[in-house]
């Protein structure tokens, strides 16, 4: 089974985006990405899948929306991948999208000087009123808007998108076997980086 269903080119990915080259190395070396699976780059360098494209499209809303820098709203979607890919398995399969109370958000919550920020995946209703009674200031993005969001840009750019960006629901067996992979790329993503970190070193 394959991680992602289709492989995009940089020059593919980017151009979703509209984001130059120069400027997108930028924000890698600051650690402003997010890729799926809670990496920050892709192991197989130059090549992109379409959940990576909805990280990167859901860092961007963080970071625009909280009004916070894109190396947070970054460490937000990495460090809460497995969470958010849940909600977007089963935002994809939720068949009258605009029922507000079923809907899955990506909660982002701050204090009022966002000193302190939190990040909960859920039904948006159920975790606005969980995060507020905490005392912070939630504000939701709807994964199904984020997913509109990475289509229309795709279109705009030529780019085919699959039909469904997860194989299916959470539950299921196919979603779970996919899982399992999905932990297998972690441990070799791992591995790639340690290398990675060895070269850098051996050439100083």
């Amino acid at each position: 089974m394959r991680i992602q269903s289709e492989v995009y080119s940089r020059d593919e990915f980017l151009s979703v985006f509209n984001i130059d080259t120069s400027a997108w190395t930028q924000r890698a070396y600051r650690g402003e990405t997010a890729m799926a699976f809670g990496v920050a780059s892709p192991v197989f360098t130059n090549q992109y899948g379409e959940l990576d494209m909805f990280a990167t499209t859901l860092t961007f809303y963080i970071a625009y929306f909280l009004k916070i820098g894109m190396k947070r709203a970054a460490g937000l979607v990495r460090d809460k991948w497995r969470e958010w890919l849940d909600g977007l398995a089963k935002t994809e399969r939720i068949k009258d999208r605009a029922v507000y109370t079923e809907g899955i958000c990506f909660v982002v919550a701050s204090n009022p000087d966002k000193t302190k920020i939190e990040a909960v995946i859920g039904p948006c209703e159920e975790v606005m009123n969980e995060l507020g009674c905490a005392g912070m200031v939630p504000f939701p993005i709807p994964l199904d808007l984020v997913v509109k969001e990475l289509r229309k840009g795709a279109r705009k750019a030529g780019v085919n998108l699959p039909k469904s960006l997860t194989p299916g629901a959470p539950d299921s067996d196919i979603y779970k076997k996919w899982i399992a992979e999905v932990e297998n790329y972690q441990r070799f993503a791992a591995t790639q980086r340690g290398g990675k970190v060895k070269a850098k070193r051996a050439m100083a």
